[in-house]
């Protein structure tokens, strides 16, 4: 219970939650440390807890094993929350979970998850802002899988996950992690040829090459802003953080008087896989989705209470721990 506690306090909203309040969150959870690559859940199987991701990134992804076709739906990073959607249809674990990091998960007794909610509004409001953004990015994957074609939706998964584990060097950006054919294929939820195709054909161009571990680096990001859509999103999501087209996320490298989502050129009925109807979009300006007047422009939606770099105590991996 103690390392439960915590983590429950480590990071908003719940740090800001009663001590008793946290004390029977705490007695209702349990902890699991899981290695790079472990699963957190398995599609199919009865749901009866929400995952809380405390420390790491995990991917989401569904597999349709009779036509042997896996799609990644998401990526989190902590702190994030999942689970909730299948406890409240009734439904069982709609997606499998897997480690992308060494990760450390509460795993939370669903109807304690929910009775906290039910007891207190501040956090059922910041639950709804994180399950709205979710549902929004859910859908505009969807969307992408439908409306775009292989190579865009390759260079928006690799300016995402670059956005996670890597970093800009003048145009271009490094994606900082080697990724397989394989896993670029789940990604996009095509076969294996196909992703090779989309890289040859980026590889010709000269938008793609590798280093020497074989990591992806993304050249001319100031030529792909004209021919990525403006506000293409990617599938990352972090609780309490409103997402950005993932151009934006390397604005830096870009013009600098102009950011690609607002490109006052591009009209915005031509681009079909806008993440919202444009009357009630998610906003991508630089201020949270719960700050009120357009004068507060800080983006995170909720307070870090720690550093990012701290793991808390009993860090050491394993398959799974209880607490």
């Amino acid at each position: 219970m103690k390392e439960a506690l915590f983590w429950f306090r480590r990071h908003e909203p719940f740090a800001s939650l009663s001590l008793d309040e946290l004390k029977r969150l705490s007695r209702a959870s349990r902890l699991r440390r899981l290695d790079s690559g472990a699963m957190l859940v398995r599609g199919g199987m009865p749901q009866t807890e929400i995952a809380y991701l405390v420390d790491g990134t995990a991917a989401l992804y569904r597999t349709n094993r009779e036509r042997t076709v896996t799609l990644l739906l998401g990526v989190l990073s902590a702190p994030a929350i999942f689970g909730d959607a299948e406890w409240a249809a009734g439904a069982p674990w709609l997606v499998s979970a897997r480690a992308e990091t060494d990760l450390t998960a509460l795993m939370i007794q669903s109807r304690a998850f929910f009775d906290c909610i039910q007891q207190n509004g501040a956090l059922a409001y910041q639950m709804y802002l994180d399950a709205s953004v979710r549902h929004a990015l859910a859908n505009h994957t969807a969307q992408s899988v439908a409306l775009y074609d292989v190579d865009v939706r390759l260079l928006r998964i690799l300016l995402d996950y670059a956005g996670t584990y890597g970093e800009s060097s003048d145009d271009d950006v490094h994606v900082g992690r080697r990724i397989t054919r394989s896993e670029l294929a789940a990604a996009l939820g095509v076969t294996t040829k196909t992703v090779q195709r989309a890289i040859a054909t980026l590889e010709k161009k000269g938008t793609l090459t590798r280093d020497a571990s074989g990591a992806f680096i993304v050249h001319n990001l100031s030529a792909l802003k004209n021919s990525l859509p403006g506000n293409i999103y990617g599938l990352s999501v972090t609780l309490g953080q409103a997402p950005t087209p993932v151009l934006s996320r390397w604005q830096s490298n870009l013009d600098p008087a102009q950011d690609p989502a607002q490109d006052p050129a591009q009209d915005p009925a031509q681009d079909v896989a806008q993440i919202i109807p444009v009357d009630h979009r998610v906003r991508t300006e630089s201020r949270p989705l719960n700050a009120g007047p357009p004068q507060a422009h800080k983006r995170d939606l909720l307070p870090r209470t720690a550093s990012a770099g701290h793991t808390g105590p009993g860090t050491s991996r394993s398959r799974s721990a209880s607490s």
